[in-house]
This record gives structure tokens, sequence and C-alpha cells, in this order.
């Protein structure tokens, strides 16, 4: 059976041998229309570039790096999933590094990915002082950091404040006046509660912040730290829980409950990045959107168009990083009000 060509795919969606080209090179000039009918046919037609021949040309490996802080979270293995798709779709491999939130395995791992030649490294996320980012900087490898924001870097991510100030919103409707935050102090989740919460009478007494780590999916240390809260003085008036992701906001349910408090009965609990966790837990859990499948698409493109424009003597190869945000959204769910509708769905300007 002959091998599936470039014409073929041109001929099938009905654009020029070249548009196939751009789109499978990841050229910014191509409308969306005939870029999905491309990207339809290469999947419908089983085409797969001859990466040997174009690397011979070029000096590219076809090969991206996916850095990642834990695949058993659903958030990291669902970025992890659909990068690969979006990947494989225009020609290009995905080296899997999994760093366990640890700053000397991420390092290690970005040496790993330098010394394959990788073309590009996509990391979820990374702090920006870490060795390994400073290792991507001075190789000048092409980077685009998911869900945060570094200067000096390409990034996707969430406005994590707008989604702070959603969060807030929807408590305050449901009667709650006593808030906390389970993360980090400096959290721009936080910060937006915390605006929200006050421009509406909240005193900031009744905004605290219990601190726990991030990017884990042991609970053991947050259920500590919840129980611990509970059982203190600012703890028993408390009624609104933020967390910072849908893991941490579990096991502060689970701790509260321990503790005699009843979620929604007594406390109104919303989680961050509606993972399908938050869907199949009881009760169900109010969550922030992150976007993934836009977040992975927008990462796979911003790296392609680095790629195409970084070259020899190329101006673009030093052109300003682009960072892409995105709006949160906050689906309700029972976990923060009873009389909430399954997957009741509220957009930014809440």
């Amino acid at each position: 059976m002959a091998s599936v060509t470039i014409k073929d795919i041109a001929q099938r969606a009905n654009v020029s041998p070249a548009t196939v080209s751009r789109v499978l090179n990841g050229r910014v000039w191509v409308s969306e229309e005939k870029r999905r009918a491309v990207n339809e046919w290469i999947t419908k037609l089983g085409y797969k570039p001859n990466q040997v021949a174009q690397t011979l040309v070029g000096t590219r490996s076809f090969l991206f790096g996916l850095v990642v802080t834990d695949v058993s979270n659903p958030f990291f293995a669902d970025i992890v999933k659909i990068v690969q798709q979006e990947a494989y779709l225009s020609g290009y491999g995905v080296v899997l590094c999994h760093t366990g939130a640890s700053r000397e395995m991420e390092r290690q791992q970005i040496d790993s990915l330098l010394r394959r030649q990788v073309d590009g490294v996509i990391i979820v996320p990374s702090a920006p002082d870490a060795p390994g980012l400073v290792k991507l900087r001075k190789a000048h490898v092409p980077t685009v950091v998911v869900s945060q924001h570094h200067p000096g870097f390409d990034s996707v991510s969430v406005d994590h404040e707008a989604g702070g100030v959603m969060v807030a919103a929807h408590l305050l409707s449901a009667g709650h006046t006593s808030f906390a935050y389970f993360g980090k102090p400096d959290d721009a989740k936080l910060a937006g509660l915390r605006k929200e919460a006050l421009s509406h009478g909240v005193s900031s007494d009744h905004i605290a912040c219990v601190e726990v780590d991030y990017d884990s999916v042991e609970t053991v240390d947050v259920e500590a730290a919840a129980k611990e809260f509970f059982h203190s003085a600012t703890g028993r008036a408390t009624t609104g829980i933020f967390a910072l992701n849908d893991f941490v906001a579990l096991a502060v349910i689970n701790a509260a409950a321990e503790c005699g408090r009843s979620t929604p009965e007594d406390l109104g609990v919303v989680g961050f990045d509606n993972t399908y966790l938050a869907r199949i837990h009881r009760p169900a859990l109010t969550s922030v959107v992150q976007p993934i499948p836009e977040m992975a698409h927008q990462a796979v493109e911003l790296l392609k168009r680095r790629l195409n424009a970084a070259g020899p003597g190329s101006e673009n190869s030093v052109a300003e990083p682009n960072a892409v945000l995105l709006h949160p959204r906050v689906v309700v769910r029972k976990s923060s009000s009873s009389r909430a509708e399954s997957g009741e769905l509220l957009e930014q300007g809440l």
C-alpha cells in the first residue's frame, strides 16, 4: 500500500500542498478552518511525516520534552494526553519527564532532554529561579511554561486572581462571610479572593490562609493542617473554603468531617482545576475550570511558532515572549451550595 503524501492530504482537505506543509511546520498564517481540515485528514489517513529526511535537511530532532510535576494528578495527566495528541498531529514525538515536585529531579530531567537535543520543552509548572529553567534559558531552547507566567518564556496560564474573585463572589452569594484559603500566602488565587471579599465589607481578620504544599497527591499533611485549623477558634468560625487544587479541597472536606463539620451544611468548599475527581466525589466539588485542551493546544502552537521563527540570523528568534492568559470559569456543585444544580456554570464577571 502506497504511503500517504502531503498531496493526498491537500486533495482531501481541499487546500494546496503548501498549506499542508505550513500546518505541519506550525506556520501561523493558516486559517483555523483550513488547519482543522488538514489535521482531520492527517488523522483519518494516518499520515506520518518523514522525520528522518526532515532531520537530515535541517537540525531538528522532532522531539518535544514535556516536564510535569506529578503524572498521577489528573490535571497533569490530561495535559500529557492532549499535548501528545497535538504534537503527533504536527509530526513530533514527546519525551515525558516526571519530577515529583523536586527541583533537583527537574534539573536532572532537563539535562537529559538537552542531551537528547529536543527541539523544545513544555514545562508544567516550574519556579522562575529553578536550576532546570535557568539551563533552558541559557541553552536557548524554546520553552513554554504552562499554568504560570514567567518573564523571558512563552507561557499559557489561566487568570488565577480572576478565579479567586469569582470564588469569593460565589461564596458570598451563598451567605459565607468568613474564609480560609488552603495554599500559599502569595498565591494570586488568594489575592483575588481577598480583593473581592474586602470589597464586600469582609474584615481582613476573617480571611485566613492555611499554608500547604503544592503539587502533591499525598493528603496526610493537608488533612493534618486542616484538622489543626478546624480545631482553632478561627477555624471554628470559618465557613467558606477555597483550595489551591481539587486534591487539597477534597482532603479538607475529609478532615472537616472528622472534626464534625459537614459539607455543604457547615462549610462551602471550592477547589481548582475541575478534574474528574470533582465530579465523582460526594458531595460533588465546586471547582474553577482550567481549560486543559486549550492550554495544551496553545502550548504546542507556541512551541511550533517559536521553532519556525528561530533560525540563523532570524530576528524573530529573539522575539518577545508570548503570554497567553485564559479566562477562568467556575462549575458550581453541591460542595458549596446545597441548592446548586449539578454542573451549574459561572462565567467570568460573576
